[in-house]
């Protein structure tokens, strides 16, 4: 006869052991950001910085090419029906939904719309905690900073969605965050 073991019962454990949506969600992300930066590290170890560079722009191809491929498609059917300012409002919002995984949407502290541009703020960004944490981990502080996500990942990939309504971002950048201005291209 075996005695049943509350400390090790399964039922028991499942009650203790619950996890909210918000710390999931940012151990997911930060796991993901150190596979990214581990494989950066030995990118670097093996073939140097030059090639960390380009396997960041292939991150950004494949999360453009992941995530953003059906907005480009719209804004292509789009661009001749309706006025440019409409697109690209329509793809700023469609963005930050579609890359929520990566930064969430209560880091957005303003997004407005005016005439002549969009303003965007970003505070406790959720993804360039997860890349300081990667790069912290994987002792990689010698070959990649803070905001190198941010300018080499983020930006980027937003301003070649942008391109679609031939806008673009510019960004300065906080400790925590950024703040970025988006313009329709002259």
């Amino acid at each position: 006869m075996t005695e049943k073991n509350e400390e090790v019962d399964w039922e028991v454990q499942k009650k203790l052991n619950v996890w909210d949506l918000k710390r999931r969600a940012n151990t997911a992300l930060e796991e993901l950001f150190e596979g990214k930066i581990r494989y950066l590290k030995i990118i670097n170890r093996g073939m140097g910085s030059e090639a960390v560079d380009k396997a960041l722009a292939e991150f950004v191809d494949d999360m453009y090419d992941k995530n953003m491929g059906g907005l480009t498609k719209l804004g292509a059917d789009f661009l001749s029906k309706i006025v440019k300012k409409t697109l690209l409002n329509k793809i700023i919002t469609s963005f930050w939904i579609n890359m929520q995984h990566m930064v969430n949407l209560d880091c957005l502290k303003k997004l407005e719309f005016y005439p002549d541009r969009t303003e965007l703020v970003i505070q406790k960004c959720t993804a360039k905690r997860a890349w300081k944490l990667g790069i912290r981990n994987n002792n990689m502080k010698e070959v990649l900073g803070a905001e190198d996500y941010c300018k080499k990942m983020c930006v980027p990939l937003f301003n070649r969605l942008l391109e679609v309504a031939k806008a673009g971002s510019s960004a300065e950048f906080q400790k925590r965050g950024c703040d970025q201005v988006i313009k329709l291209k002259s």
